[in-house]
């Protein structure tokens, strides 16, 4: 494993000591408390079901979920990755999977500037 990888996964380990995925959109963790949007409040897009193949309920893999701005400040990666690291759907779905429990990026929606879907990779 490459040091520098190595050395961002522990100090990333220490920033999200409780995290159910592994945080991987990030090259420094500087980048965490960069503003992420303007935005007073956003949600997150989350869909899944592509992973479970022949599954008929689908919909427990999808999840949209809320951030908002704390004391007016902008919303910033900690703060969005610690969301979603207190929410009920992370904690039990990352428990269920061996892989895509590493997030790998947030697309911006083209139809809403207050949607963002988060991407995993394994």
């Amino acid at each position: 494993m490459d040091d520098k990888y190595e050395k961002l996964a522990i100090e990333l380990e220490q920033q999200f000591p409780n995290c159910p995925f592994d945080v991987s959109c990030v090259d420094d963790v500087e980048e965490l408390d960069n503003k992420f949007t303007d935005e007073p409040v956003i949600f997150i897009y989350d869909y899944r079901s592509q992973y479970w193949g022949d599954e008929t309920d689908t919909s427990k893999w999808c999840h949209f979920l809320k951030v908002q701005q704390i004391d007016n400040k902008p919303i910033t990666l900690r703060h969005v990755i610690n969301t979603m690291s207190n929410d009920e759907h992370y904690n039990d779905i990352i428990v269920k999977l061996d892989s895509h429990r590493f997030l790998d990026k947030f697309i911006l929606s083209k139809k809403s500037n207050i949607q963002y879907t988060c991407f995993w990779g394994s």
